[in-house]
């Protein structure tokens, strides 16, 4: 498994949808998942710690966890099937330990308000991760030159990844990469909230 930090949250250029990308704490590379405008939008109020003057969806949900006694442990960003991409949001209680099955959006807003880690299976890393080329600024992806520290040779992929992987590229281009790394300064820029 690969931690991951929220980088930002970014729009499509072509489409003007959201998309949250998740940098390896360890390593220069990056995971872009498209999110609904309204998962965005809960992110970005989380993030941004603004104050809602009623709980909004994920907030429930967290309540719920914690009057029942379950702690958030981490959230998986587990596969990448047909371009979807699917999460876990595991809870424990005890010595018992939940895995839900849950949409990545939903896990990562889930895991801002527990403050629990994240994490990506090493596989959806190896297909799905960019890299941003130093010089050109180009992004660059799945496994590049820049692995995390835990070097790992990529697995190979079938038919069906390739032709996933196409979709995806088509998809890093669209990104509006400018001020990667510089959080601070672009999220401002790249979050639209809406109460």
């Amino acid at each position: 498994m690969i931690e991951l930090q929220i980088e930002s949250i970014r729009v499509n250029k072509i489409f003007q949808s959201r998309v949250v990308l998740l940098k390896d704490i360890n390593s220069d590379r990056y995971l872009p998942i498209y999110i609904g405008n309204s998962e965005a939008s809960a992110m970005a109020v989380k993030l941004e710690e603004f104050e809602t003057k009623r709980p909004l969806t994920h907030d429930l949900i967290c309540q719920i966890f914690e009057l029942m006694g379950w702690k958030v442990t981490r959230i998986i960003v587990s596969k990448i099937e047909n371009d979807v991409f699917y999460a876990k949001i595991i809870i424990s209680k005890d010595n018992k330990t939940l895995d839900i099955d849950a949409r990545p959006s939903d896990a990562l807003n889930i895991a801002i308000r527990s403050k629990a880690p994240i994490f990506a299976n090493e596989k959806v890393m190896n297909i799905c991760a960019i890299t941003i080329d130093p010089e050109s600024g180009i992004p660059i992806i799945g496994n590049g030159k820049e692995n995390s520290s835990k070097e790992t040779p990529p697995s190979p992929l079938g038919n069906k990844e390739l032709a996933s992987l196409s979709s995806f590229e088509d998809f890093v281009e669209s990104l509006d990469m400018k001020g990667i790394g510089n959080q601070k300064n672009e999220e401002n820029d790249d979050l639209e909230t809406t109460s």
